[in-house]
């Protein structure tokens, strides 16, 4: 069973894109100068397609303006999980962790 509510993530994306909000929508920035609503074109048209198909049990995964993967979970889960800008520091290197 597709959810209803995922036309509401598709509206939130292009509302941020409207030209009279965003920053650059032509490069997909949306605010602060590099904050961008998908990581290019294709992964924008990527991510609205997997919204589109996401069905009532399922959670889509974007990782960096990509979508990475939907995974099915329950109707009461989050129906978009996102991971951006995953900075680290110095420290931040596999022998520290």
């Amino acid at each position: 069973m597709q959810r209803l509510d995922t036309g509401s993530s598709i509206a939130y994306v292009l509302n941020n894109l409207n030209p009279e909000v965003a920053e650059r929508p032509d490069e997909l920035i949306v605010y602060g100068g590099r904050g961008k609503a998908a990581r290019n074109f294709q992964a924008l048209d990527d991510i609205i397609a997997s919204l589109k198909i996401l069905e009532n049990d399922e959670t889509l995964l974007v990782q960096s303006g990509k979508p990475v993967g939907i995974l099915k979970t329950h109707k009461d889960a989050p129906r978009v999980l996102i991971s951006n800008s995953s900075a680290r520091s110095k420290m931040g290197n596999m022998g520290t962790f």
